[in-house]
């Protein structure tokens, strides 16, 4: 009994640490996407009629190019250090939780604040994109598990 204790602390302090890899990729990739997203949409909205189609353009390209990248580098990162999650799972976690966020805004009154609003997105698109990789991987241990 005593042996196995040692054996499940480190696989646990393992998982940990992944788990915060897999967040420091999903945050870096996903800013540096949301950068570009902001200047592609700028750079498409320059060329409409409407007086503010840059604003909105750098506004909507910033926030899927952070939806995007947030699953793309949680994954990357997840695969980096040997993790099995899904990166499909990872970007439906993502848009879920940026959907969420939208959905909630005028009921939370999240949108009061443009820097509340932007928290709320990063936050819960990071955390919902970090579930969702993380869910096969959860199945696949458990099966693992049994057979040992």
């Amino acid at each position: 009994m005593s042996d196995e204790a040692p054996a499940r602390s480190r696989s646990t302090r393992f998982s940990i640490v992944a788990i915060l890899i897999e967040l420091a990729g999903g945050v870096v990739v996903g800013l540096l996407l949301a950068r570009l997203g902001g200047y592609m949409g700028a750079l498409v909205g320059r060329g409409g009629e409407a007086e503010f189609a840059d604003l909105v353009g750098a506004v909507v390209g910033t926030f899927l190019g952070y939806i995007v990248g947030v699953a793309a580098g949680l994954s990357l990162a997840g695969r980096l250090v040997g993790q099995r999650g899904s990166f499909w799972l990872a970007l439906a976690g993502s848009i879920l939780g940026g959907v969420l966020v939208a959905l909630l805004a005028e009921p939370l009154r999240l949108n009061r604040s443009t820097q509340v609003l932007a928290f709320a997105v990063f936050f819960v698109a990071l955390a919902l994109a970090l579930v969702g990789f993380n869910l096969r991987m959860g199945r696949g241990r458990s099966k693992i598990e049994d057979r040992v």
